[in-house]
């Protein structure tokens, strides 16, 4: 059992309360309907004649019950030495986390006319066309506040894996060592991270505070099929040589690293009729879970379409009393968390090492290690294509992680002295 401290961050910030800080969230009913762009230093706080009233500013707040979180880890290894220098092995892997960190807003707009039953103008109370009549969505406690950054402990997660690997070292005693694993694994949760800051989540934290478990799916992380090859050869030919033919021939050693894996899962959204969040898709026919790579009509290099969800799906649903999206009960047919996987990739790395004998005590080692050694290109998704209100056709592009740098080949040199 491993525990996970309530790290810092959490906690600290409930600095930004009143009476000494605030933080104001502003919404386009806090401004008259929109926000205007302006070059103020005060935003759309800086009225151009006169003064403008604040709008309610926000709250940090931990759960006063907050425990610390955990997780059970357990796990079994069967390996069986097949021949001298030869072993194989299944392993298998498991956790589960408990009351994990989360984050979610309690008190968004519309919360206390659906959960209290505040009175509106109208039924419903915002016009899910135009969004007209705004200003009647109540919030569900502290009237005097807006938005609510609250700290809470309704994460979950489940992982499971089964490994199979093989080991053959000093093949035939000469100097080649092989080794191969496979893993199958499957990882659910209902938030990957505290702070959900992966790439293709518009919100922050859970869906609904009060169903934590409406969020379970595959983790942002979860990669379901990955095969690692590596191999070590220290070049036996010139083992019993002498002199400056010793010297130059060698000491060498030859590391090649390959690694294939699926894609990781990618998360689509609705933001049709939402206010503050957005709740995901809503599919009304079944799409495939993985996509194709076609060439984008644009005829841009590396532009690739990767999905098309251009149909098989509602955009209507709406809360009947708030008359926004972002309040369930949701339909059945919301997409869970993770639901498509974008595509797959492979790497290939080499090492090449020359390790001379100085004297007794020193050894001199040049390195040359060649990431990405092929100068491969993987396809990734563009994160940012998972919104249906703005777009239906999911890009992809090769060699540009949507995180890390462009994908390209790097050679790394460099001189060791072991003693």
């Amino acid at each position: 059992m491993s525990y996970d401290r309530n790290f810092g961050n959490v906690t600290f910030n409930v600095i930004q309360n009143p009476p000494a800080y605030a933080v104001i969230s502003i919404l386009p009913a806090d401004v008259g309907g929109t926000i205007p762009v302006t070059t103020d230093n005060a935003g759309p706080l800086g009225g151009s004649v006169g003064s403008k009233a604040l709008p309610k500013v926000s709250l940090r707040n931990v759960n006063s019950n907050i425990p610390t979180a955990y997780a059970h880890l357990w796990s079994a290894v069967v390996e069986h030495q097949v021949k001298r220098n030869f072993i194989v092995a299944v392993e298998y892997n498991g956790s589960k986390g408990v009351g994990l960190y989360t984050i979610e807003n309690p008190n968004r707009p519309g919360s206390g006319n659906v959960y209290l039953g505040d009175p509106c103008p109208t039924t419903p109370c915002v016009n899910p066309v135009t969004f007209a009549g705004t200003g009647s969505l109540t919030r569900l406690q502290n009237f005097q506040y807006s938005n609510i950054n609250r700290r809470g402990y309704g994460g979950f997660s489940h992982y499971n894996s089964v490994v199979a690997r093989t080991e053959l070292t000093n093949i035939g005693n000469t100097g080649l060592s092989l080794h191969s694993s496979y893993t199958y694994a499957h990882a659910i949760d209902n938030i990957s991270s505290t702070f959900s800051e992966s790439n293709d989540n518009f919100n922050l934290g859970l869906l609904d505070p009060f169903n934590p478990g409406l969020d379970k799916g595959n983790s942002d992380f979860d990669l379901r099929h990955r095969f690692v090859f590596s191999g070590t050869w220290d070049v036996p030919f010139a083992r019993n040589m002498s002199g400056v033919a010793k010297r130059a021939l060698d000491g060498w050693t030859v590391a090649p690293i390959i690694s294939i894996r699926t894609g990781f899962p990618f998360t689509l959204f609705d933001c049709t009729g939402a206010f503050t969040t957005c709740p995901r898709a809503f599919q009304t026919t079944t799409h495939q879970r993985n996509g194709s790579a076609v060439p984008d009509p644009s005829g841009a290099a590396n532009l690739f379409d990767y999905f098309n969800f251009g149909s098989g799906f509602d955009s209507s649903y709406f809360n009947p009393i708030a008359g926004i999206s972002e309040f369930g009960p949701f339909p059945d047919n919301m997409l869970t968390r993770g639901y498509f996987y974008g595509p797959g990739a492979y790497h290939v790395d080499l090492g090449v090492y020359k390790t001379t004998k100085i004297s007794e005590r020193f050894s001199l080692q040049i390195r040359g290690e060649f990431f990405n050694m092929l100068n491969h290109s993987n396809m990734y998704l563009t994160l940012s294509d998972n919104d249906l209100s703005s777009t239906t056709i999911v890009h992809a592009q090769k060699g540009v992680h949507p995180v890390l740098a462009n994908e390209n080949r790097n050679v790394q040199l460099a001189l060791k002295v072991i003693f």
